[in-house]
């Protein structure tokens, strides 16, 4: 077989849509995912063995080219024959005289004795074990080391759609019924919490868990079985089209997040129960409510975190599905009621999909959210307030509610005045909105060159950023690609994202930051366990350390998107010692040697450089400068970890203070020693961006600063005010402060003289 970029092997994302579109039910989708593989693979069989947790065996679930007839009667136990082997390894198993090796393992009847060439690829979810697929040739010596590594990246496109799969065959016998209360209108204000600023009004959206999501089911009815199939045909089409329009707006998300949910609108023991029930009698709202209670009460009750994530698909399917009901009984759907959603938990991709349908805003009850989920939300431009109000979880779906984010105020049923006055305010602050024009070079008042460069949570961001005349990205936050899926990215998936980056900006500075997740970045469908204390556990580079075949596929993704670019940087957070410096930095050695072995393209020489945010660096910067290419100071988790305060508990907030003399010291050594070895140093936590301490940040030595793209114009402005004199005279009052009341005498007299002057 001729050697090939492994690129080309890829099923496409409208070729997977095309399946699911197309398949009447999920068997129907696997079988026509196997004979879609053996095209791209050119191979005479391809089969996919899922993996039972419970049993540790591997069945037989589709196959093209072999016996149909046993399917799910062959299972292999884990390490039994090659394909057991590949599970019980975690590694791809390529056999060009498979029948010679001992591990083979005949079956009578399956017809594989003729096939010679083998290759079997180990299918995971992060590190959920999923399964096995296999292709096999009849001549022997047919495949080749590219064919591993094309299966693999197929393997890995594929893992959400068929773990999907696997889960839907699992709980054909899920039942459990739980009875509706109704809920409880209510007119007041509440008061709350803003994680993201903005003015929405509408109507609420209530998902306070699988009863208020459900319950208005019973009260549909009329509709029976023609209404039904309607509902899931016109279902079906809407989540297609989510799907497309995902895919243009957020490249990040360009995959098949949704294959879950289309999977259960062909899933028998799911819309075929439904069916079964509106035949003997019962409404189709109420058949709907029943069925899909009972598979949220079996994937809650999982011991597994990535399934009990399934809950979220099996609730929002079967909204939909009472929604399109609901039209048809001519009681209103979806477009008027999902307006303002106020639900107990929130995550990353969620925020997405509540922008990507046109909802206007969020209430998040009773639960905190996330540095990324505020993050992703003003990037959105959605409106997030928090609240302890839990009574808002039994408003009645259709409450008008309208959200102030500038004081974190929630009203209940406004009446139309208060409504008619936000209105006017909205219209007044959208026309005073400053038209800046960037200058090209941002200096100080005295001519000193300070580089301004963007913070990017989403590539979307990108284009803002060059309006504004970013001189570069100084922080890809990563893990945004990861929170916004509902599995973990492949390495072609990531290549591609990272390559729109990097042409985005080209000649310019790219600074991917490493995976960094846990504490308060928790990911959906992995199971972090339940830690005593995250912000102290398993997270940023302890994780990719821990889980080195996910940063392994990270860092080559990387280097492979720096093809041609000179200004790739790879940057690890949170470190917290040489030796896990170096360990980190072996890594980008090894990939790099593997893809140079490889034959593919890629970029060998990124600058390497690491997050300052912890305490523990302090005593020996000097060794991580030598060892550093450049150093960031993210000084939100850096304030936090000084402090010993978690900057995530409203109850903490004044403990968390910037102008501890202990911070400010601690920057102003950081800047020092990356200063004494002539290494770049930024900084890029929130009070990058903060006007009282951007002087002291100046007057200490940084003059790199990366912030979100909708600062930079001010950033610009505010500098352009500072002299640099002035500034390290500044910096040195404030670093002569012994406690955080004298810093707050310093601060407030620097703010008066310069408006006084």
């Amino acid at each position: 077989m001729k050697k090939r970029d492994h690129l080309d092997f890829l099923c496409t994302v409208s070729e997977l849509g095309a399946i699911l579109a197309g398949s009447a039910d999920v068997i129907g989708v696997l079988h026509r995912l196997v004979e879609l593989v053996a095209q791209h693979m050119q191979a005479d069989v391809c089969s996919v063995y899922l993996y039972d947790n419970a049993t540790r065996e591997l069945v037989m679930r589709a196959t093209f080219g072999l016996t149909q007839d046993l399917e799910n009667s062959v299972s292999l136990a884990e390490g039994e024959g090659l394909v057991g082997a590949a599970m019980r390894e975690l590694r791809p198993i390529l056999e060009n005289h498979a029948s010679a090796n001992p591990h083979y393992r005949f079956v009578d009847g399956l017809g594989e004795e003729r096939f010679e060439s083998f290759l079997a690829v180990p299918i995971q979810r992060g590190v959920e074990k999923v399964g096995v697929i296999t292709v096999q040739r009849t001549e022997r010596n047919h495949f080749e080391p590219d064919d591993v590594m094309a299966l693999r990246a197929v393997a890995a496109q594929l893992a959400g759609t068929i773990e999907s799969a696997r889960l839907l065959m699992d709980v054909k016998s899920a039942k459990a019924m739980e009875d509706t209360v109704p809920a409880v209108a209510t007119d007041r204000i509440v008061r709350g919490l803003s994680s993201a600023g903005g003015y929405a009004y509408g109507l609420a959206s209530v998902q306070g868990g699988t009863k208020d999501a459900l319950g208005h089911g019973r009260q549909l009815p009329h509709a029976g079985l023609v209404e039904f199939r309607e509902a899931v045909e016109r279902t079906e089409r809407q989540i297609s089209a989510l799907q497309t329009t995902l895919g243009e707006v957020l490249p990040e998300a360009a995959a098949l997040i949704f294959e879950a949910q289309i999977l259960m609108l062909k899933d028998e023991s799911f819309v075929g129960a439904m069916e079964l029930r509106i035949e003997e009698g019962v409404s189709a709202g109420a058949a709907i409510a029943d069925v899909a209670e009972g598979f949220a009460s079996f994937f809650r009750g999982s011991a597994h975190t990535y399934m009990q994530e399934k809950e979220k698909d099996v609730l929002d399917v079967s909204r939909r599905l009472l929604d399109n009901l609901a039209e048809s009984e001519g009681m209103g759907g979806s477009a008027e009621k999902h307006a303002i959603l106020v639900t107990r938990d929130l995550y990353p991709s969620e925020v997405v999909m509540a922008t990507i349908e046109g909802l206007k805003g969020v209430v998040l009850v009773g639960g905190g959210v996330t540095t990324h989920v505020s993050i992703l939300a003003r990037a959105m431009e959605l409106p997030l307030i928090i609240t302890e109000e839990h009574s808002l979880l039994d408003l009645p779906e259709g409450t008008h509610l309208l959200l102030d984010g500038a004081t974190g105020n929630i009203y209940i049923n406004p009446l139309k005045d208060v409504v008619e006055q936000f209105d006017e305010t909205a219209r007044q602050r959208q026309s005073l909105l400053p038209n800046v024009e960037m200058r090209d070079v941002t200096l100080t008042q005295d001519g000193t060159r300070v580089h301004l460069m963007a913070n990017i949570n989403l590539l979307s961001e990108l284009e803002m950023a060059r309006d504004l005349k970013a001189e570069g990205v100084g922080l890809y936050r990563t893990e945004f690609p990861f929170m916004i899926r509902s599995s973990f990215p492949s390495e072609e998936e990531q290549c591609s994202i990272y390559c729109k980056l990097a042409q985005a900006v080209p000649g310019q500075v790219v600074t991917f930051r490493t995976l960094d997740i846990g504490g308060d970045k928790m990911l959906a469908y992995f199971d972090h366990g339940t830690p005593v204390n995250p912000a102290l556990g398993l997270r940023s580079i302890r994780f990719s350390l821990r889980h080195r075949d996910i940063f392994i596929q990270q860092i080559r993704a990387i280097l492979r998107a720096g093809v041609g670019q000179e200004n790739i940087r790879i940057m690890f957070p949170m470190i917290s010692s040489l030796d896990e410096l170096r360990e980190a930095k072996a890594v980008v050695t090894e990939c790099a040697a593997a893809l140079v072995d490889e034959g593919i393209e890629h970029c060998s020489n990124p600058a390497i450089g690491m997050m300052v945010e912890l305490p523990a660096v302090l005593g020996t910067l000097d060794a991580y400068a030598a060892e550093s290419d450049f150093f960031s100071v993210g000084t939100n988790d850096f304030i936090q970890y000084m402090l010993a305060v978690d900057r995530g508990n409203a109850e903490l907030s004044r403990y968390y203070c910037a102008h501890h003399p202990s911070v400010l010291r601690g920057l102003a050594s950081i800047a020092e020693a990356a200063r004494a070895q002539d290494k770049d140093v930024a900084i890029c936590g929130e009070m990058a961006h903060q006007r009282r301490y951007l002087a002291f940040l100046l007057g200490v030595g940084f003059n790199t600063f990366s912030v979100d793209p909708h600062y930079l114009s001010y950033m610009q402005e505010t500098i352009a005010t500072i002299d640099l004199q002035e500034a390290k005279a500044y910096a040195s009052c404030l670093l002569a402060a012994d406690t955080i009341a004298e810093a707050e005498v310093c601060l407030e007299r620097f703010a008066e003289n310069r408006l006084s002057g």
